[in-house]
């Protein structure tokens, strides 16, 4: 590789990343989204702008890091505002989703109740704002706020993989997949430093906590009678 291709703002891992995560939606929502064109689904309007806010994340996030590594940190800093706003709307939104989803229950091919199943999106509405509100807190600390960004970007991505291995009739392929992306980052990590950034040890306890509560926690009878409280008309 030559200097000047290691230089390219599309040589650094974070936007190879982000271009990773795109694929990823793509290979997971394309088929889903046409098959339900295809029949009487609705998409409501909270879906419908929880579904723009939530793919423009991920293009903003590789716009943002294509800016740190030409060095355009004023633009970085300008376009950082928009991440701002789209949380902001992927939590309102994700409020609004949630109820619709174990409304509509599960399909057939999902081999959990819709009130365990539900769990995933509400443990994921949790642990996203915190881990962006942590690179916010850290945007001064350059190689933090990018790991919890990059954090934030992997807990959100479980929608897509999970897709992708109920496409393939290998769900856990989508529990795989999300602890291979963290996997990468550690391979990153270590040829950086030498070791693994601490950031990205917090995302691994924090998914495998999120995978203990979900595998744990969301069979019981327990979380079964809270979310029908919660939600049942």
């Amino acid at each position: 590789m030559t200097k000047g291709t290691a230089n390219h703002p599309l040589s650094s891992f974070y936007v190879r990343m982000g271009f990773l995560f795109i694929l990823l939606i793509l290979i997971g929502f394309v088929p889903t989204v046409f098959e339900k064109y295809s029949t009487d689904f609705e998409f409501s309007s909270a879906l419908i702008v929880h579904s723009v806010c939530w793919t423009l994340w991920y293009i903003l996030f590789v716009i943002q890091a294509g800016f740190i590594g030409s060095k355009n940190y004023v633009m970085h800093k300008k376009i950082g505002i928009l991440s701002l706003l789209l949380v902001g709307l992927m939590a309102i939104s994700m409020l609004l989703v949630i109820p619709e989803s174990y409304a509509r229950g599960v399909p057939d091919f999902i081999p959990f109740t819709a009130h365990h199943f539900i769990m995933l999106p509400i443990l994921d509405a949790t642990l996203m704002p915190l881990f962006f509100f942590m690179a916010y807190l850290t945007r001064k600390q350059a190689d933090v706020h990018k790991h919890f960004m990059l954090m934030t970007c992997i807990v959100l991505l479980d929608p897509a993989v999970g897709r992708i291995g109920n496409l393939l009739d290998f769900p856990p392929l989508g529990l795989l997949l999300h602890f291979g992306l963290l996997a990468l980052v550690c391979l990153y990590d270590r040829r950086q430093d030498e070791k693994i950034h601490w950031v990205t040890k917090l995302g691994i306890s924090a998914l495998v906590l999120r995978y203990a509560v979900f595998f744990i926690l969301g069979p019981t009878q327990f979380w079964a009678d809270l979310m029908g409280s919660l939600f049942s008309a």
